[in-house]
C-alpha cells in the first residue's frame, strides 16, 4: 500500500511502526473511536522508490562478492 500511494491506517505497538515511520495513521486497536478518527485524518505517504529486483539481486551480490 505505501508504494501504492494509498493511506494507511494500522495499529500503534505494532511491527508497521518500524516500516511505514511517520507516513501511516496509528490508531488504538481496541478503540472504535481511534479507528474511526484515524480512517478520517489518514493522509497519502510520502512517494518512496521502490527497488526493483534486478537492483536488489545486484546488491546481494555486491556484499557476497566483498565477504568471500
Amino acid at each position: 500500500a505505501l508504494a501504492c500511494g494509498c493511506p494507511i491506517v494500522t495499529s500503534r505497538g505494532s511491527a508497521m511502526e518500524e516500516i511505514a515511520g511517520d507516513d501511516a495513521t496509528y490508531v488504538d486497536p481496541t478503540s472504535v473511536e481511534s479507528i474511526r478518527e484515524g480512517i478520517a485524518s489518514a493522509h497519502p505517504p510520502t512517494p518512496r522508490k521502490v527497488a526493483t529486483w534486478p537492483d536488489v539481486a545486484a546488491r546481494t551480490r555486491a556484499v557476497y562478492e566483498e565477504v568471500a
